[in-house]
C-alpha cells in the first residue's frame, strides 16, 4: 500500500503544479490584454499636438508679406495659439488693455 500513496501524492503535486502554471497563464494574459486595451484607448483618445502651421496659414508670396502680417491678418485662433500660445481674442485684449494710453 505505502507505494500506492506515493503515487497519489505526486499526482496530487503534479495537479497543482499544473493547475499553478494555468492560473500563472491566465494572469499574463490578462495583464497583457489589459496594458495593449490601455494602449489602444490612449491612442485613441489623444489629440494630435497641432504644433504645426497648416497650408493655409503658410505665404503664398512669402516675399510681398512678412509672416507676421500674414498670421495677424489671417486671426486663426490656431496659428496664434501655435506660434505665440495665446488665441486670437486674448491676442487683442491684451493690445487693447495692455498698449492703452
Amino acid at each position: 500500500m505505502p507505494p500506492a500513496s506515493l503515487d497519489y501524492d505526486s499526482t496530487s503535486e503534479e495537479e497543482e503544479d499544473e493547475e499553478y502554471e494555468r492560473v500563472a497563464l491566465a494572469g499574463l494574459a490578462f495583464a497583457f490584454i489589459g496594458a495593449e486595451e490601455a494602449h489602444i484607448t490612449h491612442a485613441e483618445c489623444r489629440q494630435p499636438s497641432r504644433r504645426y502651421l497648416r497650408r493655409a496659414q503658410l505665404l503664398p508670396n512669402p516675399r510681398r508679406d512678412t509672416p507676421w502680417q500674414a498670421l495677424y491678418e489671417s486671426r486663426d485662433d490656431r496659428a496664434y495659439i501655435t506660434t505665440m500660445g495665446i488665441n486670437v481674442d486674448t491676442f487683442h485684449y491684451i493690445l487693447d488693455h495692455g498698449f492703452a494710453r
